[in-house]
């Protein structure tokens, strides 16, 4: 299969579904980031030497200290802190692992990817992170998460005949992109093969484009005794600028942004 770079802005929502992985369904969230290396070479290079790639405390040893210290084993199931909760740390430190309340980080290779391609890109929107009733809603607790793949550009989801000009044209120039996913009216644009052995749709979602993506996990983090650690949201928002985080730390090279962070 041959994949395709048919990127354009909006289109209208597409069916959610599991994503579709060598003939079988697989949650998004445990999806590794492996698998997208061989259509996004740069892209997974950049992102394979950043610090989001080695988030977790199997793999940042200063993380990994702390962890050891107040949680326990990351290669253990059934972890928690010392009031007996879930680790708050894996919602931002291993997300595809909290999704599915695993401390077990070494389960399956998507927990041990830190913040990796589907952590990011099944974020809907940030409802805000902060604390209720004394407890922190961070990280995954404070992102609407999607099981369809979202992504800052999307797709033209034609209907009727217009559907079926852009599956032969997509068929004659080999562009067969398994993240189009279906038209308004469900059918999918890829051979039912293709479909059937690589389908993981994306939703255009302008969100990924603001501060907001970021600030679920950089921002209201305090210790125990209530002393920030993290408050890069309430600092970007003194600034008054008006450049997003992406514009630094996710700059456009040729188009495509620098997914070193």
């Amino acid at each position: 299969m041959t994949i395709g770079s048919l990127l354009v802005m909006g289109g209208a929502a597409i069916p959610t579904q599991a994503a579709t992985l060598d003939g079988k369904q697989v949650p998004l969230n445990q999806l590794s980031a492996e698998s997208c290396k061989d259509c996004h070479k740069a892209i997974y290079k950049q992102w394979k030497g950043s610090m989001h790639a080695n988030s977790t405390a199997l793999k940042d040893p200063i993380h990994g200290a702390i962890y050891r210290k107040l949680i326990g084993d990351p290669s253990q199931p059934g972890q928690t802190d010392k009031q007996g909760n879930f680790p708050v740390c894996l919602n931002c430190h291993a997300p595809n692992a909290a999704r599915d309340t695993s401390t077990k980080l070494d389960a399956m290779p998507a927990y041990n990817e830190g913040v990796s391609c589907v952590s990011c890109h099944s974020f809907v929107h940030n409802k805000g992170a902060g604390f209720v009733d004394g407890k922190p809603v961070l990280g995954l607790k404070a992102y609407e998460v999607s099981d369809q793949l979202q992504g800052p550009m999307g797709f033209v989801h034609e209907q009727g005949a217009a559907a079926d000009a852009l599956r032969k044209a997509l068929d004659d120039e080999g562009e067969l992109n398994p993240h189009l996913g279906r038209d308004n009216q469900g059918r999918a644009y890829l051979p039912a093969k293709e479909v059937a052995e690589l389908d993981l749709p994306l939703q255009g979602n302008t969100s990924l484009q603001t501060s907001n993506a970021c600030l679920g996990c950089h921002d209201k983090m305090q210790n125990v005794h209530g002393v920030p650690l993290c408050a890069t949201g309430d600092e970007y928002d003194k600034s008054a600028t008006q450049e997003s985080c992406q514009s630094c730390h996710m700059a456009s090279v040729k188009g495509v942004a620098d997914h070193s962070m």
